[in-house]
C-alpha cells in the first residue's frame, strides 16, 4: 500500500527465527568457556593461551555461518545443544572434555549401567536441560535483533585468519628457535584445540567412537577362519584348570594385602600360593581398550587392531581345554561390544549380570562354577568377568557386607562416602575371589587362578581432586591395578620352573596386554603369536617399555605417571 512504510529486516537478513540462533551459539561457546576455566588441561596456561582457544572454538562454531542463514545454522545445530548437558556433565565431574573412551564406553554400555553412572548426578541432568529449553523459549519471545548478515560474515572470516595466523607465527617461531614439539605441547594450534571444543571436537570423537563400536560388531565376521595353531608343549596326565577372574575398577592401593591401611583383603593374605604382582600396569584407562588388549596378543601400540584378533581362549580350545565365559555383566546384542564380542571364543557363555534382573553381586558367578567344575573334564580353562567396583560403588556388594560407613554417596564431592563405599566393594571382591580360589582348591588338581582389573580410579586423593575415570590427566591410579596369581600345590610340584619364575618376578614393572603370553605360557600352549619373553612365567622377563595408551589415543610411559 502506498506510503506504508517497509518492514527494516530484510536489509539486515535476520528475523525472528534467528533469535534462537543467538541463544543456542551462546550455550555452545559457553561449553567451551566452562572448559577453560576448570579443565585440567588449562591448568597452568597463560591467559594468551586460553583465549586462543577460545578464539579457535567460537570460530569453528561460526564458520557453518559462511554458507547457512541463521535459521539452517539453529537447525542443523540443534540436536548438539540438546547434548550439551552431557558435555557439561563430563567437563563438571572429570573436569576434561568428553574423551573417545568416555563416548565409547557410553555407547556400547548397559542401560542399567548408565543410570547407575548418573545416580546422584540427576540434578544436574535435570537442570542443564532446563537451562537449554529455557534459553531457547525466552530467545523464542524477545525483542528482535538486527545484525548485518555480511558484517557478521566478515567477523567470521577475521577470526578464522586470527586463528590461522597465530598458529603459523607459532610454529613458524618455535621451529626457528629449535622448539620442534613445541607447537603442539603448548596447545596453541588449530588441531589441539579443535580436539578439545565443542560441538566439532565432540563430532569427531564421536565418529571414532562409532566406528569402534560398529568394528565390534563386525568382530566374529573379522577372526573368521583365523587360528593360533596352538598346541601344549608339555601337560600332566591328570585334569588341570585355569581360571582368569576380570576384575572392575579396581585400583592397586586400596587392597590391605598391597599394603592398604584398611583391612580390605583379609581373606586373600590368608590364602598359600598366592603372589601380588607391584608394579602391574593397566594397558590402557578405558574398559573397551584395555580388555580386549588384556585378551589378545595385539600389543598397546597396535591396540587399533584387537578387533581383528582372537583372544586367549582361542588358543586354549585349539589346544585342547574346554573354554568357559562367566560374565556378571550384561551382553549388549549377541558378544557384539568391544568386551563381550570375545565371548564366542568360548565353548559356552553365561551372562548372569544386569539383564536378569534383581541384585548383581559377584557371588552370583559362584554357583555357576561350581556347576562347571562339577563335570569334571580333563582340560578347562574359565573366563569370569565380575562387576568389581564398577560405580555406583555401594551398589557392588549387600548391606551386610558395608563395612565402612557411611557409604551412601549421593555425588563425586562426598568423599568419605565414596571412599568407605569403594572400600567395601574391594572388601566384598576379596571374599568372592577367595571363594573362587577355594572352590578350584577342592578339585586337587594342578590349577591356575589369576585376578587382573581393567583399570584402576581416582578417588579424589590427588594434588587436583579427580573423581572416576578416564580423566585428560592420566593419573598413576587409573593404571596402577592389582595383579594376582594363585597356583596350586599340585601345580607347583608339576611346573617348578613357572612356579620360581612367578615369584621372582612380583616386583618387576608389567603390562596387562602381556597378559595373553603369560596365560599361555602358564597352560604351556605354544602358538603362533604367542611370545615366552613376555610372559611373567619366565625368568628373566623385563618390560623396558611401559607403553599404555589414553582414553583418546595418546602413547604414555606408565612409569612416568604420578
Amino acid at each position: 500500500m502506498k506510503g506504508a512504510v517497509k518492514d527494516p529486516l530484510p536489509q539486515w537478513g535476520l528475523s525472528r527465527g534467528a533469535l534462537p540462533f543467538f541463544a543456542l551459539f551462546a550455550m555452545l561457546a559457553m561449553t567451551n568457556l566452562y572448559l577453560v576455566l576448570v579443565g585440567v588441561e588449562f591448568e597452568g596456561k597463560s591467559l594468551a593461551i586460553r583465549a586462543y582457544f577460545l578464539l579457535t572454538a567460537v570460530t569453528l562454531l561460526s564458520l557453518p555461518l559462511l554458507v547457512l542463514s541463521a535459521a539452517r545454522y539453529a537447525l542443523l545445530m540443534a540436536p548438539l545443544g540438546l547434548l550439551a548437558p552431557f558435555e557439561f556433565l563430563h567437563i563438571h565431574f572429570y573436569r576434561s572434555a568428553s574423551t573417545l573412551g568416555a563416548i565409547g564406553s557410553s555407547l556400547e554400555t548397559n542401560p542399567v549401567e548408565l543410570m547407575e553412572f548418573l545416580t546422584g548426578k540427576e540434578a544436574y541432568m535435570v537442570g542443564s536441560v532446563v537451562f537449554v529449553g529455557l534459553v531457547l523459549f525466552l530467545a523464542a519471545r524477545a525483542r528482535v535483533v538486527r545484525l548485518p548478515v555480511r558484517t557478521l560474515r566478515y567477523c567470521v572470516v577475521a577470526m578464522a585468519g586470527t586463528v590461522l595466523g597465530v598458529g603459523v607465527v607459532q610454529k613458524s617461531l618455535l621451529d626457528r628457535l629449535g622448539v620442534r614439539k613445541g607447537f603442539v605441547e603448548v596447545s596453541m594450534n588449530v588441531q589441539r584445540s579443535f580436539q578439545s571444543s565443542y560441538p566439532f571436537g565432540f563430532i569427531a570423537r564421536l565418529t571414532v567412537a562409532a566406528n569402534g563400536v560398529w568394528q565390534s560388531a563386525r568382530h566374529r565376521g573379522l577372526v573368521e577362519g583365523s587360528r593360533f595353531n596352538a598346541h601344549r608343549s608339555s601337560a600332566t596326565a591328570t585334569p588341570e584348570l585355569y581360571v582368569t577372574i576380570l576384575g572392575e575398577t579396581a585400583r592397586f592401593s586400596n587392597w590391605s594385602l598391597n599394603g592398604y591401611q584398611r583391612e580390605t583383603s583379609p581373606r586373600l593374605e590368608r590364602i598359600a600360593g598366592l603372589t601380588s604382582f607391584e608394579h602391574m600396569c593397566s594397558p590402557s584407562n578405558v574398559s573397551r581398550v584395555s580388555v580386549p588388549l588384556i585378551l589378545t596378543k595385539v600389543g598397546t601400540e597396535r591396540y587399533r587392531e584387537v578387533y581383528r584378533e582372537k583372544s586367549f581362549i582361542a588358543a586354549f580350545a585349539e589346544a585342547g581345554f574346554r573354554t568357559y565365559w562367566i560374565s556378571n555383566q550384561g551382553k549388549y546384542g549377541q558378544h557384539d561390544n568391544s568386551i563381550s564380542m570375545h565371548a564366542g571364543d568360548a565353548a559356552e557363555a553365561f551372562f548372569i549380570g544386569l539383564e536378569k534382573g534383581g541384585e548383581d553381586y559377584d557371588s552370583r558367578v559362584l554357583p555357576v562354577l561350581s556347576r562347571i567344575l562339577g563335570r569334571r573334564e580333563q582340560y578347562v580353562e574359565i573366563l569370569i568377568h565380575t562387576m568389581g567396583s564398577h560405580y555406583n560403588y555401594s551398589a557392588r556388594y549387600p548391606r551386610t557386607a558395608a563395612i565402612y560407613l557411611p557409604d551412601r554417596a549421593p555425588e563425586w564431592g562426598d568423599k568419605k562416602a565414596l571412599l568407605n563405599s569403594y572400600d567395601n566393594s574391594i572388601a566384598y571382591a576379596d571374599a568372592v575371589i577367595a571363594a573362587i580360589i577355594e572352590e578350584v582348591d577342592k578339585r586337587d588338581v594342578p590349577a591356575v587362578v589369576t585376578f587382573i582389573s581393567d583399570h584402576g580410579e581416582n578417588l579424589g586423593d590427588n594434588s587436583r581432586g579427580l573423581y572416576g575415570h578416564p580423566t585428560a590427566l592420566n593419573t598413576i591410579s587409573e593404571y596402577h591395578v592389582p595383579f594376582f596369581v594363585w597356583l596350586s600345590d599340585e601345580y607347583r610340584r608339576a611346573y617348578p620352573d613357572k612356579s620360581l619364575a612367578i615369584a621372582a618376578n612380583r616386583s618387576k614393572w608389567a603390562i596387562g596386554s602381556d597378559y595373553f603370553h603369560t596365560i599361555t605360557d602358564l597352560a604351556s600352549i605354544e602358538c603362533e603369536g604367542c611370545r615366552v619373553e613376555s610372559s611373567l612365567a619366565r625368568l628373566g622377563y623385563r618390560k623396558p617399555e611401559m607403553t599404555v595408551v589414553d582414553a583418546n589415543g595418546k602413547f604414555l610411559d606408565c612409569k612416568s605417571l604420578k
